[in-house]
């Protein structure tokens, strides 16, 4: 894995989803409701961001509440 790899798996937040088998994977973006729950909608150009998604989980809150205090304090940049 380069440096530019690596670099991108630390900063891209993963959203978590609940698959057809009822275990949890990695999916293609937040869903509009936990970015307006986290505060961060103005953002859904930045973060991934799947329009398709109805659903809200508290997981995917946490994560971008996270990413939210991440930015506040300037510690990280969001990379998408």
């Amino acid at each position: 894995m380069s440096g530019e790899e690596m670099k991108e798996s630390i900063d891209r937040p993963e959203p978590r989803v609940l698959g057809g088998t009822g275990k949890w994977r990695e999916g293609k973006g937040f869903s509009e409701k936990e970015m307006k729950e986290a505060g961060l909608w103005k953002l859904r150009k930045d973060l991934p961001y799947d329009e398709r998604r109805k659903s809200c989980h508290q997981v995917n809150i946490e994560i971008l509440e996270e990413v939210k205090e991440r930015l506040e304090t300037g510690k990280n940049q969001v990379t998408a």
